[in-house]
């Protein structure tokens, strides 16, 4: 919620509530020894960690409550992957959006005890193209020989966590184009961060930080050191 407050975005909603293969409630538990880990959910009673009680919506009912047609699904859940996929199947096969999900099989195993199998079995099925992102280069992952080549890689190089980019039927992509992008954007990252990290510790954004803590109170006045703004070119 700070985050959307602090940079202005009126086009994002954030709402406090878990995706799951069926409504009800999970335990959230916070992991403090597994960084890649500290939030998940659990049908078990907790025995570790700092559980709290998490009402979950299946992204269907989510999706038809809000009137919502996705044409875009990003998925980044650290192991409950395939809860959240089989709660939004029926939204996946009406509204075809394309997906980004990070396939993290560690927590999917550890905590989940899911074959990540069975979530390449649910992309495979829904999808017409998987295109696994590797580094600068792009991997379509669609029959066993590719699927086994690319979990291989997954363990031994990748430490279990990869970035899939799912296409739907009916909708085209220009691979060589992708490739070029994601190569540029990769280029320019280093660069955008170290200006990023050199305006955080500037003199004039911590001023201007304890400035906007003091002025906190007080309503209406304008905001200081506010983050560039972000736009979206499509609806949400």
């Amino acid at each position: 919620m700070r985050t959307i407050a602090l940079n202005d975005l009126g086009n994002v909603k954030a709402s406090n509530i878990g995706l799951g293969a069926r409504p009800g409630k999970l335990i959230l538990k916070e992991d403090p020894s597994n960084s890649s880990a500290a939030n998940f959910l659990s049908d078990a009673s907790p025995d570790e960690g700092d559980p709290r009680s998490v009402i979950v919506q299946t992204l269907d009912d989510f999706c038809s409550t809000h009137d919502i047609h996705p044409h875009f699904l990003k998925i980044d859940v650290e192991g409950f992957e395939l809860n959240v996929l089989r709660g939004g199947s029926q939204v996946i096969n009406e509204c075809s959006p394309i997906l980004f999900i990070e396939l993290n099989t560690f927590t999917m195993l550890a905590y989940g005890r899911v074959n990540p199998l069975d979530v390449i079995d649910f992309l495979t099925t829904h999808f017409d193209q998987i295109l696994w992102l590797d580094g600068n280069n792009i991997e379509c992952v669609s029959d066993q020989s590719s699927i086994t080549n690319f979990l291989g890689a997954h363990y031994t190089r990748h430490s279990g966590i990869d970035d899939l980019l799912c296409i739907p039927h009916g909708v085209a992509i220009n691979i060589d184009a992708l490739k070029s992008d994601i190569k540029r954007l990769r280029h320019q990252a280093p660069s955008a961060n170290a200006h990023l990290e050199a305006m955080l510790n500037s003199t004039t954004w911590k001023i201007a930080k304890n400035i906007q803590r003091l002025a906190k109170p007080l309503k209406g006045i304008q905001r200081l050191g506010k983050p560039f703004k972000g736009k979206s070119d499509r609806p949400a």
